[in-house]
């Protein structure tokens, strides 16, 4: 679930950067958000809070750009997100995020609201992780 919602934020991200001419129309013909994000490893400073995606990469790619840009303009866009609590360029441009340690902890919450549509991604298959120290 939250792979799906930094997506969402993400999609937005990158239609307010076209319409403000940070990023060319092409951007959004690329810019299918659904199931690239990852969780960061933990070599690369990633906890269970932190996802990563390749997406500027695929970006640059189709709109002649470098990915390092165009991940530090998406990154400042998705800082501004209240339930995000860091956006940031990482290694030679990809995009990671984490979320704030409450969206984390509703996170439970919110999969037995979601039911059975919850289930329907493979994206984290296999992925396991730790509670957080601090968790109750």
């Amino acid at each position: 679930m939250i792979p799906g919602d930094i997506g969402a934020e993400l999609a937005r991200a990158i239609d307010a950067a076209v319409a403000d001419g940070e990023l060319p129309p092409g951007a959004r013909a690329r810019s299918s958000s659904a199931g690239t994000w990852r969780p960061a490893p933990a070599a690369a400073g990633g906890d269970p809070r932190t996802y990563a995606t390749s997406l500027p990469f695929v970006l640059a790619e189709a709109t002649g750009l470098a990915a390092v840009p165009v991940a530090a303009r998406l990154a400042d866009r998705l800082r501004c997100v209240g339930w995000i609590a860091a956006a940031s360029v990482t290694g030679t441009g990809y995009l990671t995020v984490a979320v704030t340690a409450d969206t984390l902890a509703t996170l439970a919450v919110r999969v037995t609201q979601a039911g059975d549509r919850c289930a329907g991604s493979e994206a984290l298959a296999g992925t396991e992780f730790s509670g957080p120290a601090d968790a109750a």
